[in-house]
């Protein structure tokens, strides 16, 4: 049946369970989108590489990757290849010399190997059609980045601090791994300075 190129839009809180995330994945030119409950650690992960933060120790990630490329391996692609009972299931795609390995994964770990290989996501159209949804234009809105910025009670208590003293805090939350607190810090600290400039 074919498949599709996907790109993250977003990770959001999910208020409908406990501790997880909704990863959602955007199809390329197109209005249909992919929603993935993940788990806080994978979630944790992905926000991290994408708010080009820096952990303190390697995350187990950054781990897979060094030791693919150190036995010279590379990820090219990672497949969303089905949806069973509610679970997806991915695989990463890996080449050595001139072997293929394609490894199964959970799709948040396969999505956190893909991004820090600068590899392209794909799913089954089959995937697509159960789980994907038409983004509204008003939703899109919202996604495009109305929903980025700090909540209310962050730009509250962020006013109140030097840029020093935002930086400090922003390394502190990366140690004790609140990688949410770290973005919401990092992007305060991003728009002080574009104001600045």
């Amino acid at each position: 049946m074919g498949r599709v190129k996907l790109n993250i839009t977003g990770l959001t809180y999910s208020h409908s369970q406990t501790e997880a995330y909704a990863l959602i994945l955007a199809e390329e030119d197109s209005d249909r989108r992919l929603p993935i409950i993940i788990g806080k650690s994978e979630a944790q992960a992905i926000a991290i590489y994408l708010e080009h933060l820096e952990s303190p120790r390697p995350l187990t990630h950054d781990l897979i990757k060094v030791i693919t490329e150190t036995l010279q391996g590379e990820v090219i692609e990672v497949d969303i290849t089905k949806l069973v009972a509610g679970v997806f299931y991915a695989e990463i795609c890996l080449v050595k010399d001139t072997h293929v390995f394609k490894i199964d994964a959970r799709v948040s770990d396969a999505v956190a190997v893909a991004l820090r290989f600068d590899a392209p996501i794909y799913c089954a159209e089959e995937v697509m059609q159960m789980a994907s949804f038409i983004m509204e234009e008003h939703a899109q809105e919202m996604q495009d980045g109305e929903n980025d910025e700090p909540t209310s009670s962050d730009t509250k208590s962020f006013s109140d601090y030097t840029q020093k003293q935002l930086e400090m805090m922003m390394n502190e939350a990366v140690k004790e791994e609140n990688y949410e607190r770290a973005a919401r810090l990092k992007k305060e600290i991003e728009k002080r300075q574009e104001s600045n400039d």
